[in-house]
């Protein structure tokens, strides 16, 4: 399949020890591959030397920028990174790179046939802390229950997108941690393909997050989108997803799938 060219979105907040090894590691994969990209940095209240850093490697490396919001906010940092690609297919990432970067050849050979690619930790490994699985396996049974969402990873990292498809959101969607769960549920309303993948996971240096907070806001959240699907009013119902071009379409490999396909 012809190769294409990628952006990656990654959020930075007090990641001055890693950001320079982690950009290093991309660009090493992505001249192995011989393909083109480019990285966006979006620095969000960090109170380390995380932004100095992001603007001396955007200074020093042609396919990187650096942006910044002014306060700690995850959501407005992905938004701002996604407004800011030149190309369709982006790429979230966490700075760390806990994900095996084999999602992102997955994702450049899947998002064709959706919206949306996934990478899923519970459908892969992952070495993580048994508390931090435990705790996304219970938030995962709660969006079953209240949702029947059949996704299996609602986390920032490793998510593919087409940029066409969240230009209409992105001042809606939820300017702290849960936006990925939101745009989910929106793709889902509008009947749009999502992708679903086994990704690798190797996690074990702390939350970038207060996890006790952390877990409390996204409980909130799911209960408050509940409410916003119910009211004809809300974005959620609102805004409709734009037609989208999709490879199975055209050569009919597989019926249209509603929901969630599997792989």
């Amino acid at each position: 399949f012809p190769v294409t060219i990628l952006c990656i979105v990654i959020p930075i907040f007090n990641e001055e020890l890693i950001l320079r090894d982690s950009v290093e590691k991309l660009e090493r994969y992505f001249a192995n591959r011989g393909s083109s990209f480019e990285i966006i940095l979006v620095e969000n209240g960090s109170t380390d030397s995380t932004w100095e850093i992001a603007q001396k490697l955007s200074q020093e490396k042609k396919y990187l920028k650096a942006f910044q919001v002014s306060a700690k906010s995850v959501g407005k940092a992905f938004a701002l990174g996604v407004r800011s690609s030149q190309y369709s297919t982006v790429i979230s990432l966490d700075c760390d790179l806990s994900v095996d970067l084999n999602f992102i050849e997955m994702s450049e050979a899947l998002i064709k046939f959706g919206a949306m690619v996934v990478g899923s930790k519970t459908l892969g490994q992952q070495k993580r802390s048994f508390l931090r699985i435990l705790g996304s396996q219970t938030y995962l049974l709660f969006t079953q229950v209240l949702f029947n969402m059949t996704l299996t990873d609602f986390s920032m990292g490793a998510k593919a997108y087409r940029k066409e498809t969240l230009l209409p959101i992105l001042e809606h969607i939820d300017s702290w941690t849960a936006y990925v769960f939101e745009i989910c549920v929106w793709l889902t309303q509008n009947q749009l393909p999502i992708l679903q993948v086994g990704v690798s996971c190797d996690d074990h240096r702390a939350s970038r997050f207060n996890l006790l907070h952390e877990g409390f806001y996204r409980y909130l959240n799911l209960f408050k989108v509940k409410k916003k699907l119910s009211d004809t009013n809300s974005w959620f119902r609102k805004i409709k997803a734009p037609e989208l071009s999709l490879q199975f379409e055209k050569n009919h490999l597989w019926p249209k799938p509603k929901r969630v396909v599997w792989l």
